[in-house]
């Protein structure tokens, strides 16, 4: 297959690439009080959630930016190597010395600062590309390097919200997604540490859609953004290569290898073994309880439910997580792009609370693609639950300036919401008068 750059309105005014079918009578009821009361639901979390995400500009070392910040400069000073040693050889004064190095004033500052230090040792899992984009913003002076980072989360937050709003004709349905999206907790809280995951949803979201207007390069250099956190690759590259999108996929790989050529000289070859033995080891093993605790995948939805690891059943559970994400591609190759990137954060190992951000991306791609009345509904319920599960964990999961920090016992609530998902996706490929051609936001020809 080869990409098309062919426009909604080209086809015919659908996004399905079939004819706009009228609004059912009860729906065009239902669809407006459901977005007035998404519409409501955001400004109220916007108005307890928006002040504290903002008086995160100067509030770095409660981020997560002096981890990626720090690996840029200890590459600078030559000490890239440690990154990835499981037991850096460093003594009592030389590791004050290396914290020094990663965060300035760190050693002085004995508990907080200085213990965020001593985690970096050993535990930055991120790949050496990842040092690549941050490397350049490091030779800028002061907070500086913070604040570009922290306005990248910010603006990359706003253009989630925001691009896929052509996709949607009234203005009442245009303000439930935009205040939805941005007003959502995960996504606030990525902001606030300062959590390329931001950037790696938008990165997901234009990946597809610039795929979709048969722009193979740009699409490739969005899509290699996922390989600073490689498992939310794998998927959309697998859709590629079935979809025979082969330029893009080209495009991606060749990107993503430049990136990690260059990380590699940069921290050099023995801390690249390092890299590729830890997370060897971490799939082995699995992360620690903490770890899967705080995942919103089947690992920490099966910890949380069962108050232990259960290594085994996740990985079936990922497996038929994939079985019904391949059903989806035969079936449904509009929602498809949709489909991967939740089926990425669901049954992929690793996947951090903040990683659930690229669910941002899904719901932009969903909104593309889903152009049939009762096929909106299903986004639009989607949304409800979306908020029913944020309300349900606020007792137990309050974002930091809301009376404490991120707890894991909303993990469950979260999984499941995921399942409700794949539901949805399910049940609409089967659904009686549902478009079956590819989408005009994501047309492709045999």
């Amino acid at each position: 297959m080869e990409t098309t750059g062919t426009s909604p309105e080209e086809v015919g005014g659908s996004a399905s690439g079939a004819p706009e079918t009228a609004t059912p009578g009860w729906l065009s009821l239902v669809q407006p009080a459901v977005q007035v009361a998404v519409i409501i639901a955001a400004l109220v979390a916007l108005v307890m959630w928006l002040p504290d995400t903002l008086d995160s500009w100067d509030n770095e070392l409660e981020s997560d930016f002096p981890n990626f910040n720090g690996a840029a400069l200890l590459v600078r000073e030559g000490l890239g190597g440690q990154l990835y040693a499981e037991r850096p050889d460093f003594g009592d004064r030389e590791l004050r010395e290396y914290c020094d190095i990663a965060q300035p004033g760190a050693s002085a500052g004995g508990g907080g600062p200085h213990f965020a230090c001593r985690a970096l040792l050993g535990n930055f899992r991120s790949p050496p590309s990842l040092i690549v984009a941050y490397l350049p913003i490091s030779f800028l002076p002061g907070d500086t390097p913070y604040h570009v980072s922290f306005a990248l989360c910010a603006m990359g937050a706003l253009a989630l919200a925001a691009l896929p709003l052509r996709h949607l004709q009234s203005r009442l349905s245009q303000a439930a997604f935009f205040l939805g999206v941005l007003s959502l907790p995960i996504l606030q809280l990525s902001v606030r540490l300062s959590q390329p995951s931001v950037l790696y949803a938008l990165a997901a979201y234009g990946g597809f859609m610039l795929n979709a207007r048969g722009q193979p390069a740009l699409a490739g250099a969005a899509f290699a953004v996922l390989s600073f956190k490689p498992q939310f690759l794998i998927l959309p590259l697998a859709f590629l290569c079935y979809t025979r999108a082969w330029a893009t996929a080209a495009w991606t790989a060749g990107v993503s290898g430049a990136l990690l050529i260059t990380g590699a000289a940069l921290v050099g070859p023995e801390a690249v073994g390092n890299y590729v033995d830890l997370n060897l080891e971490l799939l082995e093993r699995g992360p620690v309880a903490l770890q899967q605790a705080w995942m919103y995948n089947w690992e920490g939805f099966l910890r949380v439910l069962t108050g232990g690891p259960q290594q085994l059943i996740a990985r079936l559970l990922g497996l038929a997580t994939l079985v019904v994400l391949v059903s989806l591609w035969v079936r449904r190759p509009d929602i498809a792009p949709a489909a991967s990137i939740a089926a990425s954060v669901l049954a992929m190992p690793y996947a951090l609370f903040y990683d659930w951000t690229l669910l941002a991306a899904a719901a932009g791609l969903a909104v593309a693609a889903l152009a049939v009345p009762q096929e909106r509904a299903f986004a639009g319920g989607l949304m409800v639950m979306v908020w029913a599960a944020i309300w349900a964990t606020q007792p137990s999961l309050p974002l930091f300036g809301t009376g404490g920090t991120t707890l894991p016992d909303g993990t469950i609530y979260w999984s499941t919401l995921s399942l409700a998902l794949a539901l949805i996706l399910a049940l609409a490929s089967y659904a009686p008068g549902v478009a079956r051609t590819f989408n005009a936001s994501a047309t492709l020809r045999r």
